[in-house]
């Protein structure tokens, strides 16, 4: 599992690091809403980049689900915000 790293901050602050390898996350777990999202990506790197985010959140709280805004700007279901970013090889949120 390329689970990298977790930087506590505070206790409402955390930086969780996920290293992306192709092939080695299914899109299986999604829900249908993700599903959809997942499909409209245009390469490999960028699908495996948002299954990790998706699999560092499970990790995290598996209740926990990302919905984006109008503008694209992801929400989680609970009282914490969420940022989301990534390199080639890095997924962090």
């Amino acid at each position: 599992m390329p689970f990298l790293k977790e930087f506590i901050i505070n206790e409402k602050t955390k930086i969780k690091l996920w290293k992306v390898m192709i092939g080695e996350l299914s899109p299986k777990e999604l829900n249908n809403d993700e599903k959809k999202l997942f499909k409209l990506k245009k390469s490999n790197v960028l699908r495996e980049q948002f299954l990790a985010t998706r699999k560092i959140l499970a990790l995290e709280n598996s209740d926990y689900i990302i919905t984006y805004d109008l503008d694209g700007k992801p929400s989680l279901n609970s009282e914490f915000n969420i940022s989301i970013s990534h390199s080639h090889e890095i997924a962090a949120l």
